[in-house]
């Protein structure tokens, strides 16, 4: 059945456009009313009012042309249309009706020489009003005045002004066609064209402007006769303005049965100036950003992200140990197997690309999430989709955009509480580490450890109390400078973007720059549209020479990093050993500080996106693409034998060393597309039929060089040599794609909606017996509020019920698993050949990982929009998951890739916003919205090799929870050993084994779930008010309902090491004598010996994980319009911005382990010239 749709869907792809192009293509004039009536002798302007009357049509006319004018023209609405009977009667008079559109006419004087004459060419200037914008449509007029259609009808001559402008919707600055624009006060009107621009002739220097269209909000504004307007319209129903962006083409919301979110990038700069990432999970609780416990704000991690929960196990036989290029997008495959696809401006792109975009780019992110938003992508959609469309140049006069961001960041160490000088010698004395049991090996041991508490408690005593953690920190000033110039014709407009962004990382010397630059073109003639963007940027990322943060939270208060001269010293303490087996040298991080050290990297990346679009008429468009992504990166670590982790090395020759890594990456993505849109009668139908290529390369070279002995030596040529038995490391990949889809989309009346999408991929990927995937989805929606007995209800503005169901897959896995391959035997040879060993056996049935997904939702509005509502139930079924399964050793390998697991992840989401105070006249507006998901998980199949990786995994270091993979169990289980407490009688832990009896002993075997790392609900809210151009929003995020490991109370309470400093609560929380009722172990056992044994997972370190966050606080002022033209400025703002100021937690742990977590202030402005 595979093989027939496989050979069958192109055929029926085309079929299926020619059928409907040949479906009839009819427009229906509301039916005449039964009357006729008859004028003896009647002013023209009379019977045209009447004849536009009776058909509900607006008959636009120029007064100069009317006047004077009569006719006894008999009107017959029984016998004659309306074109009949306009022609009748205005031709005898030498004047004939130009239809604009189906609801307007205009009257024109016969022209022997018509001149055609088009809508104005200059992009109009920004206006400034509240109001939102729609798009009009091109009036091509024979007349020989085009421009100005209604006068005033007392003829009255004044000094004419022509306006010109354009109508744009609030949803995309999509153009509005047929926005009526009249002066008020006289019976001047004219329309906007089908690209939304107009133009009227003012009757003196002054006037006020209305634009109404029967969709959209009617509003007025000052005519602005010096610059071409840009005004923005809002429509009456949202869903008429907003479209859904897929990647490669756009739906109309109403017709879209899916689920998906548009945030905008207004929005996006509003609540972040600094990561569009971080921003868009406020808008969309589907969305999960995990904290990075380890290296908290690091502006070179990228975040790891999942939409919609876990689709796939942790992966296992992935080669690590040498880098893959930043702009690999199937590499990401190995470190979040469940990370969403990257559409941007319809090409696939890594989340580097992402992360690293200038925010001022971004003109909408779009979430898809089921299986009709996603299907189109086929084998690449599993984990959702997320679009990115950044901003495109408006015809007009040469204009100039300006944003400028500052930026303030200072580190967050509230969450550390580790003891002061005095606490951490008391805890070492209680914890009996300056005494000794044993005779040891040297005799005076006791001595020795006297004398190393008097030297601490001296320093202690000379208030040395150094503060450890403020030394690598700072607070950090970063910056961004956006420029945005754009111009250019309706026919031609372009575009150039420069940008530059300088994140301040708050590990001092850490932080990352980035330089980009844009150049856009579009050429549109004839129904043909020539669109070219060319992309450019470099990155340069640079890493603390401060090292870990870890490294200073562990260091003991009473060290001083100073000599007496104020120079670091590069040992802190040289401590004799009681047992006789040498002094231990405890080094200064700071010394590091004083050397010649490098870690940093860098990118630099070139993308071409070219587009050809054909309107070929009567519904159809094609349109071909093609874009292609170069990217070179570099990476050099580099540390001198004099560097602190090389003091125990002895060999000169391995002391100081040198990581360089080398990259390529390149690919290319085309696309042929074939689109009809068609309305007839009731019936709207959309058709997208396409066809893609793309391929994939790259390789990365990774060189380990040991022995540097002068920090000078900073390059890597003066290394010694490669460590023993070691070789330079390398990894390359290519990958190539063949897919095809179809896309038909069913309106009827607004009330009923239908959507099938089918497609097809081939990837070398697949085993060569699967080498294409079938996917499929169809969808359905209701409209209950166009319904005619559902208009009863007034408050109720939408009311939507939608459902989908589909198969998507996920292929971004290693490209070789489906081939076997070798590897040469380079260091050996036999008669002049060389020899191969087996790396890794080909599964030639490996196919795509399949996820079905199903979605129905509920969305609703009332009191005119006031109050919107949306509910979402889901269902996603991952099968056919690639795993290892272990092979016999006579195979040659160990394990080979199979199909064999299975995922569910199910739940819900909610969202609701209102309008809680509106009032336009007053320029004041107050917002609240609030948001939440909940998503379950658990494991349907598993392989033999996931089995063995439990077994590995419970002989491993127990000290914090490791993974542990069950049928019907959730992946993100938290498997522990029940406990009940510490014992007060002794100080020692008491547990519940597997057969529910008391125990002292921790046993592998007596692990449980003991909780879900996941939360129950997780979403955000917040509220925002405008008042006279000022704008005050909170955004807050929340967890509720979850559990968390709290590693700190082990690694740093109950297993921490008493050398090191510890957390207070080691003074303040440990047992210390019997009948002490606490919650951590003693620090010495009842006999008064110090506890060395290690704490494993147990049920007693799992608390409770509930937080609110506030994730953003906004201020931001826009300038008046007067001040504006002043300064000759547009649409001036300034905005700021706090984001991670607080966090409310109910648990105490630390973040930010490797790297702290920060507070980021910024100030950012933006301006047009």
């Amino acid at each position: 059945m595979r093989k027939i749709l496989q050979r069958t869907f192109p055929l029926m792809t085309i079929l299926c456009s020619a059928l409907i192009a040949t479906a009839p293509a009819y427009q229906l004039h509301a039916a005449p009313a039964e009357y006729d009536f008859f004028q003896q002798e009647a002013p023209l302007k009379t019977l045209l009012k009447q004849i536009g009357a009776h058909y509900k049509v607006a008959i636009l006319f120029e007064e100069s042309l009317v006047q004077g004018k009569s006719s006894s023209y008999k009107f017959n609405p029984k016998g004659t249309t309306l074109a009949q009977s306009l022609n009748e009667l205005l031709s005898p008079l030498g004047l004939k009706a130009h239809k604009v559109d189906e609801q307007n006419y205009v009257v024109v004087a016969v022209s022997k020489k018509p001149t055609t004459t088009s809508a104005p060419q200059n992009k109009p200037e920004e206006t400034n009003n509240n109001q939102e914008a729609v798009t009009p449509p091109t009036v091509i007029a024979t007349e020989t005045r085009p421009e100005t259609v209604y006068v005033p009808v007392t003829g009255k001559e004044t000094t004419a002004t022509m306006v010109k402008g354009r109508v744009v919707n609030t949803q995309g600055e999509e153009p509005v066609p047929a926005a009526t624009i009249t002066i008020k006060g006289t019976k001047i009107a004219t329309t906007s064209d089908a690209d939304g621009y107009f133009s009227i002739q003012l009757p003196g220097a002054r006037g006020m402007l209305n634009i109404s269209h029967v969709n959209y909000n009617a509003i007025d504004i000052p005519a602005d006769t010096r610059n071409n307007m840009l005004i923005r319209i809002s429509s009456k129903d949202k869903q008429l303005s907003e479209v859904v962006v897929l990647g490669t083409f756009k739906r109309p919301k109403e017709s879209f049965t899916g689920s998906a979110t548009t945030i905008t990038g207004d929005q996006i700069r509003q609540v972040n100036s600094i990561s569009a990432l971080d921003a868009i999970k406020l808008f969309e609780p589907s969305i999960r950003i995990p904290d990075n416990m380890s290296f908290g704000s690091d502006p070179n991690r990228l975040p790891n992200i999942t939409l919609r929960g876990t689709n796939n196990f942790p992966q296992q036989s992935v080669n690590t140990s040498v880098p893959t290029s930043g702009a690999d997008f199937m590499a990401t495959y190995a470190t979040n197997p469940s990370q969403p696809l990257f559409i941007l401006d319809g090409i696939e792109v890594s989340i580097q690309k992402i992360y690293d975009l200038d925010m001022n780019r971004i003109a909408t992110f779009t979430i898809l999430k089921d299986a009709a938003a996603t299907s189109v992508y086929g084998s690449r959609a599993a984990n959702g989709v997320i679009v990115v469309d950044t901003k495109q140049p408006e015809a007009g006069k040469l204009r100039l955009s300006y944003s400028g961001m500052m930026q303030v960041t200072g580190p967050d160490l509230t969450v550390y509480d580790l003891t002061n000088a005095e606490e951490k010698l008391e805890v070492e004395r209680l914890a009996g580490l300056f005494t000794t049991y044993s005779s040891g090996i040297r005799p005076d041991a006791d001595a020795v450890l006297r004398t190393r508490y008097a030297n601490r408690l001296a320093a202690v005593q000379r208030g040395v109390n150094t503060y450890w953690l403020s030394q690598p920190v700072r607070t950090g000033f970063g910056q961004r400078h956006s420029i945005f110039l754009e111009g250019g014709e309706k026919n031609f407009r372009y575009g150039l973007d420069l940008g530059y962004n300088a994140v301040a990382g708050v590990m001092k010397n850490s932080g990352r720059q980035t330089y980009s630059g844009a150049m856009n073109f579009v050429y549109t003639n004839k129904g043909i549209q020539v669109k070219n963007v060319l992309s450019v940027m470099f990155n340069n990322a640079r890493n603390s020479n401060y090292g870990s943060f870890a490294d200073y939270a562990r260091q003991n208060p009473y060290w001083s990093p100073y000599d007496a001269n104020g120079d670091y010293v590069k040992v802190l303490e040289v401590s004799i050993d009681a047992l006789g087996q040498g002094p231990s040298n405890y080094y200064n991080p700071l010394y590091n500080t004083t050397l010649n050290t490098v870690d940093k990297s860098g990118y630099s990346t070139i993308m071409n996106q070219s587009s050809l679009v054909w309107t070929m008429g009567r519904g159809f468009r094609l349109s071909g693409r093609l874009g292609i992504t170069q990217q070179k990166d570099e990476s050099d670590v580099f540390l001198p034998s004099q560097h602190t982790s090389f003091a125990t090395q002895t060999d000169i020759t391995k002391k100081g060393s040198y990581t360089k890594g080398s990259g390529k990456f390149f690919s290319y993505d085309g696309n042929l597309q074939l689109d009809y849109s068609k309305r007839f009668g009731k019936h709207q139908i959309f058709n997208t039929t396409a066809v893609n290529v793309a391929q994939t390369a790259s390789s990365f070279v990774s060189i380990y060089v040991e022995g540097f002995p002068n920090q000078r030596l900073d390059e890597i040529g003066f290394g010694n040599a490669y460590p023993q038995n070691s070789r330079p490391g390398n990894r390359n990949s290519i990958s190539r794609r063949f897919s095809s889809f179809n896309n038909l989309s069913y309106n009827y009346e607004g009330r009923f909606q239908a959507e099938v999408n089918v497609s097809i991929d081939g990837s070398s990927q697949f085993g060569i017996n699967n080498s294409f995937a079938p996917f499929w989805s169809f969808g359905g929606s209701w409209n209950l509020h166009n319904e005619k007995f559902f208009k009863q209800h007034k408050f109720i503005s939408q009311f939507r019920i939608r459902g989908t169901m589909g198969s998507v897959g996920d292929s971004r896995f290693p490209p070789y698993l489906g081939i076997t391959t070798y590897r040469y035997y380079t260091d050996q040879a036999m008669r002049g050949q060389l020899g191969a060993t087996l790396i890794g056996y080909g599964n030639p049935n490996l196919q795509w990982q399949q996820t079905i997904k199903r979605n129905a939702g509920v969305d609703l509005s009332i009191l005119q929009n006031r109050i919107n509502l949306g509910f979402e139930l889901y269902n996603e079924l991952t099968q056919s998951l690639i795993l290892d399964v272990n092979t016999a050793p006579s195979v040659g390998v160990t394990s080979y890739r199979e199909n064999v697991g299975k995922l569910e992840n199910k739940g819900y989401e909610f969202r609701a916003n209102a309008v809680v105070l509106s009032k336009p006249e007053k320029r004041m507006n107050w917002t609240v919205f609030v948001n939440g998901s909940h998503n379950d998980n658990r494991i349907k199949e598993l392989s033999n090799q996931l089995k063995k990786q439990n077994e590995l995994n419970d002989k491993a270091d127990q000290t914090r929870p490791q993974n542990k993979y069950e049928v019907g169990r959730s992946v993100n289980a938290i498997w522990a050993v029940r406990s009940l407490g510490i014992d007060p009688s002794n100080g020692r832990e008491v547990y519940l084994n597997r057969f529910d009896s008391i125990t002292y002993i921790w046993d592998v075997k007596d692990k449980v779930i003991v909780g879900d790392a996941v939360s129950k609900l997780r979403g955000n809210f917040g509220t925002s008010f405008m008042w006279k151009g000022f704008t005050v929003g909170f955004y807050f995020s929340y967890e509720l309902g979850g559990v968390m490991y709290n590693q700190t109370l082990a690694d740093r309470v109950e297993d921490a090491n008493l050398t090191y400093n510890v957390d207070r609560r080691v003074l303040l929380g440990r047992w210390k004598a019997p009948g002490d009722v606490t919650y951590f172990k003693g620090l010495a056992d009842e006999n008064g010996r110090t506890v060395s044994s290690k704490t494993n997972a147990t049920s007693r370190f799992v608390q409770k994980s509930n937080y609110i966050n506030a994730e953003s606080v906004t201020l931001s002022y826009q300038l008046p319009e007067k001040l504006n033209k002043q300064l000759k400025l547009n649409n001036t703002r300034i905005n700021f911005t706090v984001n991670d100021i607080q966090r409310w937690s109910s648990i105490e742990i630390e973040r930010g382990t490797q790297y702290p977590f920060a507070r980021n202030f910024t100030v950012n402005i933006s301006t047009q010239f």
